[in-house]
């Protein structure tokens, strides 16, 4: 008989869950169990038909508004999430911006934005949570990195905090796993998702033309990483820590298509 994953009793928290990648993460970890918690900046409209859509299905979401950039803000998100929820023993670190910026139009002002939302809020977060985990003696930290810090991109900044992260992930993983807290990243390939970057993606052809020229033929959608994310959460993977798994259809990490 198949095993099933099985998350009942857990708390997880998924930056920028309202949308595609962090939707799908959500999605997967509500169905398995799991109480979650979706934050986001902004866009508190998203976030809380996001979590209609879910509630509807019986699942246990709520959405929780928490500016990465500003540790104040981040306590307090988390403060509600446990006072709501519980203890959170799950983090999905998928929040992040990428606006579209050449390299020569990065100021210094969107350089601080883009590192602090990326990197600074998911710094903060550990702060916050990694120590109840270890006491605990559970807990998992999952970052969505992506195939474009290898292969590299020109979103030169997203990638610069990112890469960051890998980093972040591997100092956590290093202080968590003697006390059972796990610390992965999961880099997608080109999955097709909704992005803001007409300026350097291009038009919607040119993005189909890219995802029909890779190796499978297509492009992935936002619930194969999640699936990675979903199996990173279980205690299948309670021996897997301070790893990047490439969720990218075959493609090699080194080389662009």
């Amino acid at each position: 008989m198949a095993e099933c994953i099985d998350l009942s009793g857990r708390v997880a928290l998924v930056t920028g869950g309202g949308k595609n990648i962090g939707r799908a993460c959500a999605t997967k970890l509500a169905n398995a169990g799991a109480r979650v918690a979706i934050t986001y900046q902004q866009n508190a409209k998203l976030a809380n038909e996001t979590c209609k859509e879910l509630q509807a299905r019986g699942l246990d979401v709520i959405a929780v508004h928490a500016e990465l950039t500003e540790k104040d803000s981040v306590i307090r998100g988390l403060g509600e999430v446990a006072d709501r929820l519980g203890p959170i023993d799950i983090v999905v670190n998928n929040a992040a911006i990428r606006p579209p910026l050449h390299l020569e139009d990065t100021t210094p002002e969107w350089w601080d934005l883009i590192m602090n939302t990326n990197a600074r809020g998911a710094f903060f977060i550990s702060q916050l949570v990694l120590p109840g985990m270890m006491t605990r003696k559970w807990g998992r930290v999952i970052f969505i990195g992506g195939i474009a810090l290898y292969t590299g991109s020109v979103h030169t900044a997203r990638d610069c905090a990112k890469t960051a992260c890998i980093g972040m992930m591997r100092s956590l993983s290093l202080m968590g796993t003697p006390h059972g807290v796990t610390a992965n990243m999961v880099h997608p390939g080109f999955v097709d998702t909704v992005h803001d970057d007409v300026k350097l993606q291009g038009n919607d052809e040119r993005r189909k033309e890219r995802m029909r020229k890779h190796r499978m033929g297509h492009g992935s959608v936002a619930e194969d990483p999640a699936s990675m994310v979903l199996f990173l959460a279980s205690e299948g993977a309670r021996f897997i820590s301070g790893q990047e798994l490439f969720v990218t259809g075959g493609m090699p990490p080194h080389l662009g298509i």
